[in-house]
């Protein structure tokens, strides 16, 4: 695509197999680079699948271009990028690299398919969600800044709701809430990694202000091991690095909790929690 800012009337349908580049080649490139806009109750992409097994072998990709949403917090069907289009199934393999998504009432919304990719991108000042993915069987996600999502409207950079995911090398902070693992039983092999993160959560709008709130399901198990993460100091009380409730099968191992300076704002639990803390450094070592 060349250079300008594409003010758009409705979704752009990206079906797999199909790669949508832009021109940028940073954040501070956006004047001359690529800019997706749009103004109304929509989605700015719709990835898609085209319905035949033989189309399963693709990729589709969108890289390198500013996805900028309304900023209107009613218009809660206005997503950068989106998989649902009136029943019309995601594609099965999506990447998103390099993207910047901003102002929009979700940044991602993925609601089924198998698997989507995102790395090096920027998921920043959505009105209540960065990411929100919904029963996915992989969603692989790296080298991602999520900021400033959901402030005002209790809601968070990122949530798995019945999601196998990864999260690694990323920087999640000043959101309404952080990350939220959440299951309603609806997959009972999910799986959630988080590790090698920074995470800054201190807004407190979410009625948490929790770094990673983990929510379970009394009979099934959230999988979930969270390693190797660096969490810096909060600003509010209470504000928590971890917040669980209900949540089993969890492991917490190799993570850095030395610099919260509030000695209980490190973990809060609520009903049955079976939670492993192991060699960490500043709580449950």
């Amino acid at each position: 695509m060349a250079h300008g800012v594409y003010a758009i009337k409705e979704s752009v349908d990206l079906y797999e197999g199909v790669w949508l580049e832009g021109a940028n080649m940073g954040w501070s490139d956006t004047n001359n680079g690529v800019t997706i806009q749009t103004k109304g109750n929509y989605p700015a992409i719709v990835y898609l699948h085209y319905g035949t097994t033989n189309s399963q072998l693709f990729f589709g990709q969108l890289s390198d271009l500013q996805l900028e949403g309304s900023g209107n917090d009613a218009y809660t069907n206005n997503d950068g990028i989106s998989s649902t289009d009136n029943g019309t199934p995601p594609a099965y393999d999506f990447y998103i690299n390099h993207v910047a998504i901003t102002q929009f009432y979700t940044g991602v919304y993925a609601d089924g398919g198998a698997k989507l990719r995102i790395s090096d991108s920027t998921i920043e000042g959505n009105t209540m969600y960065g990411l929100y993915l919904w029963n996915l069987y992989l969603a692989d996600m790296n080298d991602l800044y999520i900021r400033t999502n959901g402030l005002g409207n209790s809601g968070f950079g990122l949530v798995l709701n019945d999601a196998s995911a990864q999260l690694e090398n990323s920087q999640i902070i000043l959101n309404a809430g952080g990350v939220e693992v959440y299951s309603t039983g609806a997959c009972g092999d999910c799986s959630a990694i988080i590790a090698n993160n920074i995470f800054h959560t201190d807004t407190g709008t979410n009625n948490t202000g929790a770094d990673i709130s983990l929510i379970g399901n009394s009979a099934y198990s959230l999988n979930a091991i969270i390693t190797g993460n660096s969490f810096v100091k909060e600003g509010l009380v209470p504000a928590y690095d971890l917040s669980a409730s209900n949540a089993d099968g969890v492991i917490v191992t190799g993570n850095d909790f030395a610099p919260n300076s509030f000695g209980t704002a490190v973990f809060n639990g609520t009903g049955t929690n079976s939670i492993t803390f192991e060699a960490n450094f500043g709580y449950g070592s």
